[in-house]
């Protein structure tokens, strides 16, 4: 498969997958080596379109080097992660009360 071939394939998954903002991320290949450059609003959506290509018949590689652009309401702190933990822990009918009993201390 020509490389010019291939990399229209790679950007028409891209635009196919839902979970993936083709708009923001370019495409290079050099025989069957895929580079996707750009940008994405999250983590997921970074790994799905590396994803998307992955699955495409004539990939040899992917170098994956789109950059995430998390916004203000993305960060958080690390008093709201540990607040997360401690309420994943609690959920969770399979940690040992022991350790349910320090996400109450916690949170």
């Amino acid at each position: 498969m020509l490389d010019k071939e291939l990399q229209d394939n790679v950007m028409r998954e891209l635009d196919w997958d839902p979970q993936v903002d083709s708009a923001h991320i370019g495409v290079t290949v050099k025989d069957g080596a895929v580079t996707l450059m750009g940008q994405a609003p999250s983590y997921p959506a970074k790994y799905s379109a590396v994803d998307a290509v992955e699955r495409l018949n004539g990939v040899r590689a992917v170098d994956d080097r789109i950059e995430v652009q998390l916004t203000e309401d993305d960060l958080q702190d690390d008093e709201r992660i540990s607040q997360e933990i401690a309420r994943a822990f609690r959920l969770n009918l399979v940690v040992p009360e022991t350790s349910k009993h320090w996400c109450a201390t916690v949170s």
